[in-house]
């Protein structure tokens, strides 16, 4: 499969990768912008599909996707990390409310880009949480997952 310049899952797990690094480092980069957020969201949400295609804990068609691909692609499905990266997801998909926080406050001299900043008086994000958690917590250990997974099967490098 092909979409653009993505040409494997491990090339899309690249894309995300990179943009989850540039979210975290907020400073250096672009700040903590919703754009890059939700990229890395919908990524990790449909990624183990690019690994195991038409898989899930109730589906498995034969000869799609091997057995480990499967396994892991459930154990992915399973994370409860996984579980609310899925909600904000599918929130995000059909417009659906759920808890999350934008915390802004950034000095203007951090802006990067006065014209990315969609409320000038509260300036660009510093931060996202959901449920009061920082959402970095739950990305990371999930992009920590799949780079695990990608390096097992000599994929990427770290």
């Amino acid at each position: 499969m092909t979409i653009f310049d993505i040409d494997s899952a491990a090339s899309f797990f690249a894309a995300i990768k990179r943009r989850h690094a540039v979210y975290l480092s907020p400073l250096q980069n672009r700040g903590q912008t919703t754009e890059d957020l939700l990229f890395v969201i919908m990524g990790l949400n449909h990624l183990r599909e690019w690994i195991a295609p038409e898989s899930g804990p109730t589906k498995y068609i034969p000869n799609r996707s091997s057995e480990e691909e499967q396994n892991f692609s459930t154990t992915i499905y399973e994370n409860p990390n996984h579980e609310i990266v899925r909600e904000i997801c599918n929130a995000t998909k059909h417009f659906k409310s759920i808890t999350t926080t934008t915390t802004h406050g950034a000095l203007i001299d951090d802006w990067h880009n006065i014209d990315d900043v969609a409320e000038f008086d509260k300036g660009p994000p510093t931060g996202h949480s959901i449920n009061g958690e920082p959402i970095e917590d739950l990305l990371s250990p999930l992009v920590e997952l799949y780079e695990q997974w990608f390096s097992s099967q000599g994929l990427i490098t770290s």
